[in-house]
């Protein structure tokens, strides 16, 4: 009889942590969805701002919300050039979700935009240091930063 107590309170001690699991889950769930509500009203007052852009996308991606996602990506993407870090992670998304035909049709329309916008931003790139060197308007540290800041990288971890 002791034996059949102790198992039945042993069984009660994991539902009591099953439950504080959950709670714990869906409370982490809810600061996700807030922040991400955070960033869509700063990006409403300024849809140019940058770092609200990659913490949106990096909130919905943790929350799995695809369309969502997608959504944002769209929306940064129209307002910056995406480095290719981001259109690689984009790609990665999009591909592990491509299951039909259809879906499969959005990831080469993904590749295809994302090689077409850095094609655009690298001939952008060099228009700009053409016309620097040659107009001398611009000094060598602002032909070196130039390019890695048109793709979104920071001047330490530019190539």
């Amino acid at each position: 009889m002791v034996a059949s107590s102790e198992s039945d309170l042993g069984s009660d001690d994991d539902d009591v942590k099953m439950e504080e699991a959950e709670d714990a889950l869906e409370d982490e769930e809810d600061r996700k969805e807030a922040k991400v509500k955070e960033l869509d009203e700063i990006l409403a007052a300024d849809p140019t701002n940058y770092q609200a852009h990659l913490d949106r996308v990096s909130a919905l991606r943790a929350l799995g919300e695809l369309e969502r996602l997608r959504s944002a990506r769209e929306d940064f993407a129209k307002v910056y050039p995406l480095s290719p870090e981001l259109w690689l992670e984009w790609l990665e998304d999009e591909k592990s979700l491509a299951n039909k035909e259809e879906e499969k049709e959005k990831v080469r329309t993904t590749v295809d935009t994302g090689q077409q916008a850095q094609i655009e931003v690298y001939n952008s790139t060099l228009t700009n240091q053409k016309f620097c060197s040659r107009s001398s308007v611009c000094s060598v540290v602002q032909l070196r930063t130039m390019f890695p800041l048109r793709f979104g990288w920071s001047i330490a971890s530019s190539p």
